[in-house]
């Protein structure tokens, strides 16, 4: 499968996450409307994906630990934001920022570059699906 990004409807959540589950993929869950600011999409992400505690939630960090994810012993991983609309929709550049890093850094490395430059590195789908 091509890890890509995807909407859909909130309709399409249930059929789509028990899918997901029965894959043992991880469920990343962000709730857009909460989310305003780089600081509230690190903290989300941090908390949905289990990330150190004992770390700030940072960009460096961020990036690290989103090409890590071993501790969550899973088949692969999804990201569903629900309110997309809503999700940064004071901060357009943090938003793009945001969805150019899954585009360009995340989905690409799990697809297939973690062969290439993890040691024992296997290729993972890591999808995310924005929910209007």
């Amino acid at each position: 499968m091509k890890n890509n990004i995807y909407s859909i409807s909130e309709s399409e959540v249930s059929e789509k996450v028990k899918q997901l589950i029965n894959e043992n993929i991880f469920i990343a869950e962000l709730h857009g409307k909460d989310i305003q600011s780089n600081t509230d999409y690190l903290s989300a992400v941090w908390k949905a994906f289990q990330m150190p505690e004992d770390e700030e939630p940072h960009w460096p960090g961020h990036d690290d630990w989103i090409r890590d994810l071993d501790w969550l012993n899973s088949s692969g991983y999804a990201v569903f934001i629900s309110d997309y609309d809503e999700f940064l929709k004071k901060d357009r550049d943090a938003k793009e920022y945001v969805m150019k890093s899954y585009r360009d850094v995340i989905l690409p490395f799990w697809e297939d570059e973690v062969e290439k430059v993890v040691m024992g590195g296997v290729a993972k789908s890591f999808q995310v699906y924005l929910i209007k």
